[in-house]
């Protein structure tokens, strides 16, 4: 009997310290609202004027409508070939946009990212 109480008494008190300790989930983002990421992230990288960011954010709109517009009846490879395409779109027009200054701030942030991506823990 007293073996019974203890073991029922344990489960609730993992019980409640996992409600008590459970942590809030962490908001990753509206994804209806990407275009405002892309801008807000490139920001942070090359610190953008605002007449850029205007310009940016309209064409990351289109950049995101492109990406998603990937048909659930295409092959994989064709869905990807959409996506590469967007892509580098994207990056062309970001080219013709940023100085040369921003230019090469955004590529020292892109190799930044791909050493510590690369970074065996």
């Amino acid at each position: 009997m007293k073996a019974k109480k203890i073991i029922i008494t344990a489960c609730v008190v993992i019980l409640c310290a996992e409600l008590l300790f459970a942590q809030k989930p962490t908001d990753k983002g509206n994804k209806t609202n990407l275009e405002d990421l892309i801008v807000s992230k490139l920001n942070a990288d090359v610190q953008l004027t605002d007449s850029q960011k205007k310009i940016i954010k309209e064409r990351a709109k289109a950049f995101v409508s492109k990406s998603n517009a990937v048909s659930s009846k295409a092959t994989a490879k064709e869905n990807f070939d959409i996506k590469k395409q967007a892509s580098e779109e994207y990056e062309i027009f970001l080219d013709s946009i940023l100085t040369g200054e921003q230019k090469g701030q955004k590529a020292f942030k892109m190799q930044q990212r791909a050493a510590n991506a690369c970074r065996v823990k």
